[in-house]
Formats: structure tokens, C-alpha cells, sequence
């Protein structure tokens, strides 16, 4: 029987809850303030989320570093590994993060903390997908995706694509299929961008719900 390749890894992205600077789309609805404190409560669930659902190593990369309690008590209080993100734009820090992994061998996946109440199973299935040495991709339905897997570096997926744009996702297939990539191709979820999908979704996320009213 052939030896299994490492446990995958899954690298969560988050900005510092700092107010005025995280979560504007919430605005005007909620304060600066309480934007950034919703975005802190959906940092600890996300994580929350990836350390109970994902078997392999779990890393939590902070923007513009890691110097805010959120990032400190999470490193304290579960097995999430911190990291600060590269510079540039999404689609390089994206890659940037895939690649520092997959260069060791390692496949990752990637996902963003706007999807806590990603049904544990869709990350399961994501992990097993990686570890059977197949990519994983999980659409939005704004048009992005919420993660993304691969089993090596692929640069080319995320050149060329106007980030929170409705065609991110279908744009990132093109990219595929022209590079002879295929995915497993998880659930189709909605994430928490804007104040209408905070209450849309506050019945699944519960510590929302003291600011959807």
C-alpha cells in the first residue's frame, strides 16, 4: 500500500478588526466600531470552525500584521498557527499562500473568514478532496469563492482577475480549463459581505444576530 503524502493544510486570511478599516461594506447600517467587531466575531468562528473540521495543519495569516488580541487569544486558546500575509493584492496573497505550501509538498487550501457557517462537512469533503491529490474550489453566490485547494503552485489562476467582481469565480474556471486544472467543486455558499447578508444569515451564526436588528 503506496504511503499517504502529508495532511493537508488550510490558511485562513483575515484583516485586523480595526475599525474604519474592516468591514466598510457594513457601513452606514453599523458603526465603524461595530463593523469591526463583528469582523473580530467572525474571525474566532471561522477558526473555531477549522480547528473542529479540519484534520490536517490550520494557519490564521493577519493583515497588515498580527498585533491585535483577536490574533493573540486565538494563538493561545487553539491550534491555529499565526503568519502575516504578503504583500500585494488578493489574488498574490492568495497564491502566495498556496504556494509557500505546496513548494514543501504540502496541498492547501485557502479561505477567507466571511463563511463560519460553512457546513463542516463541505470542509471535510475539501480535505479529503486535497489529500486524495485532487484541487477543491467553493463558489459564492456573489460570483467569488469562499476557498480555494490545490496540490501545487498554479500562479496563473489568479492573474487577471478583478477581485470582487460577480465573474471571479467563472473567470477562475476559464483559467482552469485553459490550464488543464479540474476541480471538486464544493457547495455554493453565500458569505458575509454586506449588511443584508449579515441578517440573512444571522440565524446560522448566532453572535450576529445582536447587530441584524
Amino acid at each position: 500500500m503506496p504511503a499517504e503524502g502529508p495532511a493537508p493544510a488550510l490558511i485562513l486570511l483575515a484583516k485586523s478588526p480595526i475599525p474604519g478599516q474592516v468591514k466598510t461594506r457594513l457601513m452606514p447600517e453599523l458603526s465603524a466600531h461595530d463593523a469591526a467587531e463583528v469582523a473580530a466575531a467572525l474571525i474566532r468562528a471561522s477558526v473555531r470552525l477549522a480547528v473542529h473540521a479540519w484534520t490536517g495543519p490550520v494557519f490564521l495569516l493577519g493583515w497588515p500584521d498580527l498585533d491585535h488580541d483577536v490574533f493573540n487569544d486565538l494563538a493561545e486558546s487553539t491550534r491555529i498557527q499565526l503568519g502575516v500575509q504578503i504583500e500585494g493584492g488578493l489574488g498574490e496573497k492568495i497564491s502566495g499562500a498556496i504556494c509557500s505550501h505546496t513548494a514543501k509538498g504540502i496541498p492547501t487550501a485557502v479561505m477567507g473568514c466571511d463563511i463560519p457557517h460553512c457546513p463542516p462537512c463541505q470542509l471535510q469533503l475539501a480535505g479529503e478532496s486535497l489529500k486524495a491529490g485532487r484541487n477543491v474550489i467553493g463558489p459564492g453566490t456573489d460570483g467569488g469563492y469562499y476557498l480555494i485547494g490545490l496540490q501545487n503552485c498554479q500562479p496563473g489562476l489568479f492573474s487577471g482577475i478583478s477581485w470582487g467582481g460577480v465573474d471571479v469565480f467563472p473567470k477562475t474556471m476559464a483559467l482552469a480549463a485553459a490550464l488543464g486544472i479540474e476541480f471538486t467543486v464544493l457547495d455554493t455558499l453565500r458569505d458575509i459581505d454586506d449588511y443584508r447578508d449579515l441578517v440573512a444569515l444571522a440565524d446560522q451564526i448566532p453572535i450576529l444576530k445582536q447587530w441584524s436588528i
